[in-house]
């Protein structure tokens, strides 16, 4: 929808304005509707970015919906987006707050074998996680 009325009032809709947009559909919890606006930005000829999916991800993650986070992962480089440092922490945030240690730890992983740099939020994020949990000691 609001595509749509960006269209019909000449505001130029790109990945900058949507993202903006989908930031602040995750700052006001409606993942949902984040998800349908990335969706409407895929299908249509806006070129979407790393930035709207983080945007989306985030959304999800706030939403506590770690599945759907994972599952906008999977969809990146079938959309030729690179996921960066920010894409990998704020899953590690949304596994970790929803309760998925395992699959919080996995995505250390994949940021290794995918030579994304870890950073002090994904230490945080994941030390924080394993704090959570009490598991301290490696499996």
């Amino acid at each position: 929808h609001l595509l749509s009325i960006m269209t019909q009032t000449n505001m130029q809709c790109n990945a900058i304005t949507c993202s903006a947009a989908i930031s602040t559909l995750a700052e006001v919890l409606e993942w949902e509707r984040a998800l349908q606006l990335l969706s409407s930005v895929v299908q249509s000829t806006v070129e979407s970015s790393t930035v709207t999916f983080n945007s989306t991800i985030t959304a999800c993650e706030k939403g506590c919906k770690w599945g759907k986070a994972l599952e906008l992962f999977s969809l990146m480089p079938h959309a030729s987006i690179q996921p960066d440092e920010i894409t990998l922490n704020t899953l590690i945030v949304a596994c970790a707050r929803c309760d998925e240690l395992e699959m919080a730890v996995q995505l250390v992983s994949v940021m290794a074998q995918s030579r994304v740099e870890m950073d002090t939020v994904s230490f945080n994020a994941t030390i924080g996680a394993c704090r959570m949990f009490g598991e301290w000691e490696p499996r």
